[in-house]
């Protein structure tokens, strides 16, 4: 028996495309990942329809970062998501290839995450190493 979708639900049709549906509070998120083509884009078309029912005044929020191939149907799915207002988003070159080849404009690139912990401490520290070298070579001349 094949399972409807629902909340935060794993799928994996036979065509290698796996999709994932995090219901939140200020969106519905789908992930999708694998190869969006054939039979799998009917399946997810009919869990959009299922779980669109409950967006309400949410945003749809597509993450393509992992998809490796689509075919037509696929693109003409994720462009009709689109066009009524969804996000595509990718977070990968991949996925930034492909959303750009979706909807001809130039993709950002990811943003990037401020770095944490004790890194960035030992990059300063570094640096005050190579300027205290420097300046001691300079001074001994």
């Amino acid at each position: 028996m094949k399972a409807s979708c629902s909340v935060s639900m794993d799928r994996r049709p036979a065509e290698g495309l796996q999709y994932y549906l995090h219901d939140g509070a200020g969106a519905l998120r789908f992930v999708l990942r694998g190869t969006l083509a054939g039979a799998s884009v009917k399946e997810l078309g009919q869990c959009w329809r299922t779980a669109s029912s409950t967006l309400a005044d949410r945003v749809l929020i597509v993450d393509i970062s992992s998809l490796v191939a689509t075919d037509e149907a696929g693109r003409a799915l994720l462009q009709s998501w689109r066009d009524s207002g969804a996000r595509l988003v990718a977070n990968t070159t991949q996925g930034r290839r492909l959303l750009q080849s979706i909807t001809g404009e130039s993709a950002p690139a990811p943003e990037q995450k401020p770095e944490t912990g004790i890194y960035p401490f030992l990059k300063s520290l570094l640096l005050v190493e190579f300027i205290v070298r420097v300046w001691r070579a300079i001074s001994a001349t």
